[in-house]
């Protein structure tokens, strides 16, 4: 890192560093959210579905409150011309902290409200004691995130790794000795204790200062700010939705409700942080560079991507969903097979609005990223309305399947001059896997079949879903079809572009 005008530009990485780089990423966050998820299989079976349900509703609350008051202060250290100055880094302090007061007022001001939500307005007090996590946060230090200019990721990945294994094991050792929903509160006050910790000495020598320069903090702001109700929306659509599960069919359904969806939701939000982190330094530098070639060619490939691991990972949750949650969580917690089969719709639609909120992350255009996942807020009152017609889990989940395909639509008409059409093929890709996984979504429902049909299905489907995998194979096939596609696109551009200067005849 350097001062001011001296801080050097993010760098486009190239195979093997990029590669290293993604290795990094990834362990660290198979181990961050895999100890999540290891967390909430303790607590699950610890609790008791009365008393993990209102767990869930104190977990809920934190992520509500971590998504509405993001401002993406790290990202911008990576997208930012100049995010490598000490100016930059010290302007991202002094906004993390405002954001860490602003998280430990509004867990003060919600808890009670969210705790007679779900019927248990006696443990308001209990539900305030979260405002410690965000407060906490609010001391983090931002230097390991700014050193993934240069791709060096492990500082960042090993902080919050260790920090969720801390977490982890808090929350066990309280669920055990006092098994009640007090035990997440333990648990996220230590990972936010630890993440602290771990992050200021994995930043040495960097020093750990607050900046008020006018430059920097209005540069921060016009980035972050957008970005504050792309959160609102996107707890809107992804957090508030199991409160309206809980307030209508009280915390056992809300237990269940959240732990289907932490464990079929849960690869969905790693691969979009790990994309997130691994890509986006590239994306970004490669927007400043020729947003026209390289990053079009960057974004084909992760728009590909993204379509053959939506069709597969629905095509699992579809088959073996159901099974998977009772025997992972216990046999208390049992879901439908139709109810997994709308969930994978959502896992499908939500993985592919990622990458699309990806690409308007990376090249800046967080304005147009907020507006289209407003878009978002239709899912509570589309899942509030199938709830009024039928209150059962299948109907709530319906009424996000459809919110979920209406904001994916409004972000692809709004996102796509960003990734120069290039997202045209992908998604002909992704509209052939979801025929093939309604087919096999309505087999299962109506005949549900003995487990090894099941995984019969499961594995006919991932060859189907995967089969434009094989393009990955054939670069001179996709270099060729993407300088069409890009041409293509730049064309019908620049006619558009110049069709008020045409005088008739």
């Amino acid at each position: 890192m350097t001062d001011g005008k001296a801080a050097a530009p993010a760098r486009i990485a190239g195979a093997p560093s990029l590669l290293g780089g993604s290795v990094v990423v990834g362990i660290g966050l198979a181990i961050e959210l895999g100890s999540l998820f290891v967390r909430t299989i303790i607590l699950a079976r610890l609790l008791g579905s009365r008393e993990f349900g209102i767990a869930a509703a104190i977990n809920t609350l934190g992520a509500v409150i971590e998504m509405i008051s993001f401002v993406g202060l790290d990202r911008y250290l990576v997208y930012a011309r100049d995010g490598g100055s000490r100016a930059a880094l010290e302007a991202a302090h002094t906004l993390t902290l405002a954001r860490g007061c602003i998280g430990f007022c509004l867990a003060v001001l919600l808890a009670w409200p969210v705790a007679a939500l779900i019927h248990e307005g006696r443990l308001g007090p209990e539900f305030a004691l979260l405002a410690v996590a965000p407060l906490l946060r609010g001391l983090v230090h931002l230097g390991v995130f700014q050193m993934q200019r240069a791709h060096r990721f492990r500082p960042a990945a090993t902080a919050e790794a260790v920090a969720a294994l801390t977490g982890l094991a808090v929350s066990a050792i309280a669920a055990w000795l006092r098994p009640n929903h007090t035990a997440i509160l333990w648990g996220l006050i230590a990972q936010a204790a630890a993440a602290v910790l771990l992050t200021h000495l994995a930043a040495r020598p960097v020093p750990y200062r607050f900046g008020l320069v006018a430059a920097p903090l209005r540069a921060a702001l016009r980035f972050g700010l957008p970005l504050t109700w792309n959160g609102m929306m996107l707890a809107a659509s992804s957090q508030l939705d199991r409160m309206v599960v809980g307030g209508w069919l009280g915390p056992a359904a809300l237990g269940l409700y959240g732990l289907a969806t932490t464990l079929l939701m849960q690869p969905v939000n790693l691969l979009m942080r790990f994309a997130t982190t691994a890509w986006q330094p590239s994306l970004s530098a490669a927007w400043h560079a020729d947003s026209h070639a390289v990053f079009a060619a960057l974004a084909a490939n992760l728009n590909r991507a993204a379509a053959v691991i939506g069709g597969c990972a629905a095509c699992v949750i579809a088959c073996l969903g159901a099974p998977a949650i009772t025997m992972v969580f216990g046999a208390s917690y049992v879901a439908s097979d139709l109810f997994c089969a709308l969930f994978a719709g959502i896992v499908a639609l939500r993985l592919a609005r990622g990458t699309l909120n990806l690409f308007g992350m990376a090249v800046g255009a967080t304005a147009d990223l907020a507006l289209c996942n407003s878009a978002g807020l239709a899912c509570l009152p589309l899942m509030a309305l199938a709830l009024a017609l039928r209150p059962t889990l299948e109907a709530a989940v319906a009424g996000g399947l459809a919110a979920e395909l209406f904001a994916l639509t409004m972000t692809h008409l709004r996102l796509r001059r960003h990734y120069c059409g290039s997202g045209q093929r992908a998604c002909r890709s992704g509209a052939l896997s979801c025929l093939l996984l309604a087919a096999i979504a309505a087999w299962i429902s109506a005949l549900h079949p003995a487990l090894p049909l099941r995984l019969a299905a499961c594995a006919a489907g991932l060859a189907a879903c995967g089969w434009p995998a094989v393009l990955a194979l054939m670069p001179r096939r996709v270099d060729a079809a993407l300088e069409e596609e890009n041409s293509s696109f730049l064309k019908k551009r620049t006619k558009k572009l110049l069709s008020p200067l045409r005088t008739p005849g």
